[in-house]
């Protein structure tokens, strides 16, 4: 990294390049999950795992860029790229439940979300626990994981589209 101190345009392209690798992470996800049949419908409980794991995955990949990356000398903590104007009313909700999903689903055990249910048995004589919790909302189906795909392709080609316009603004040999 050039100890060289970067100016905030500079600073900007980074967070865009590291966001378009987090969006496009997400995007291969959801890709695979899709090809593979994974959606949290029906199958295996392998199948279930796998998918809900990756499921998380594509989420959390999806939101890095827009939930609070540390500010460094080398890059901005977000990529300023205002999609709220630029995504469809079916997609700018979609984002939204996405975030909302990473934050009370997939990063943090939200008790809002889960159905948690506690039963006390008895087993020899002495109380026993037993629990079943479930998040119903964070299934995604096929159909809505064509729909977020679809969004992840919008949100890509805004960060390309703004990468490009700053790159004309480059000198060829610069590097930071």
């Amino acid at each position: 990294m050039p100890t060289t101190k970067l100016i905030q345009e500079q600073k900007r392209l980074r967070r865009l390049v590291l966001s378009e690798y987090d969006i496009i992470e997400a995007k291969d996800i959801c890709h695979y999950i899709l090809k593979n049949g994974l959606w949290n419908e029906d199958g295996t409980h392998e199948k279930r795992l796998l998918g809900r794991s990756l499921q998380s995955a594509m989420v959390m990949a999806y939101c890095r860029p827009f939930s609070g990356n540390s500010k460094t000398e080398h890059t901005l903590p977000h990529p300023n790229v205002d999609i709220d104007k630029k995504l469809s009313v079916e997609q700018h909700g979609l984002h939204l439940d996405l975030k909302r999903l990473r934050h009370k689903v997939f990063a943090h055990t939200d008790a809002e979300v889960r159905d948690l249910e506690v039963d006390v048995a008895s087993l020899e004589g002495r109380p026993s626990i037993v629990t079943m919790s479930i998040v119903h909302e964070a299934m995604f189906s096929q159909k809505e994981y064509i729909l977020i795909k679809s969004l992840f392709d919008v949100v890509e080609d805004l960060f390309a589209t703004e990468l490009k316009r700053i790159e004309s603004t480059l000198t060829p040999g610069d590097s930071f």
